[in-house]
């Protein structure tokens, strides 16, 4: 059987009453972690955090988020706070579960993440948007380095994301550089391609 102040912190989740969170955490701190233990709602496993982000209690939510809240914390579905303020459209409690540090591609136990939750259900464009901008944001790849740049060939250096095509380009470039000589157009005259092997002797000139 749960304790008063247990039976007390839940309901404080689910109607919102943040000053009271506040109050009972001081006393027991034990409490940000409890499950519903001992509760009817032993059942469903929800945190406080659950609970609150749920509801759409934005200020008992940042209560218990800046008391140390698992942002991830799983209920007996393996749901998160995420999955039930997406269950439930609470737009401003996804955010600031997002602000949190909250995953948006984590499956609870049906395979179902709070993206695929909100694309499956009517009217909630925004938080799809919300969702997917977090996402497209996490998976950013980083941009390369210049030695990883070096590494992918002359190719790599040509994209936008490297500044430098030539790690060491040469600092003092011959401002005139000389053309090349023009070969001569006049092709060289063939030799003669049959010459006489057995010339005759020239005729000497008569004797006096």
């Amino acid at each position: 059987m749960a304790s008063e102040s247990e039976q007390a912190w839940l309901f404080a989740a689910k109607v919102g009453e943040a000053a009271q969170l506040q109050q009972l955490l001081a006393a027991e701190p034990h409490l940000l972690a409890f499950a519903g233990a001992g509760t009817p709602d032993q059942v469903i496993g929800n945190t406080a955090t659950h609970w609150a982000a749920s509801k759409g209690h934005v200020a008992a939510l940042e209560v218990l988020l800046r008391a140390g809240a698992d942002v991830h914390a799983r209920n007996n579905g393996d749901s998160t706070p995420l999955h039930c303020a997406a269950l439930s459209n609470q737009l401003d409690c996804a955010a600031v579960l997002l602000q949190h540090g909250a995953d948006a591609a984590l499956q609870d136990e049906f395979g179902d993440s709070p993206l695929s939750l909100a694309q499956r259900a009517d009217g909630r464009d925004a938080l799809v948007a919300l969702l997917l901008g977090k996402r497209s944001s996490a998976a950013a790849a980083p941009s390369p380095s210049a030695a990883e740049c070096r590494q992918r060939g002359n190719e790599a250096f040509k994209a936008e994301r490297c500044e430098e095509a030539n790690p060491n380009p040469n600092p003092y470039p011959n401002p005139n550089p000389k053309p090349n000589p023009d070969p001569d157009p006049s092709p060289s005259p063939s030799p003669n391609p049959n010459p006489n092997p057995n010339p005759k002797p020239k005729p000497k000139p008569d004797q006096v």
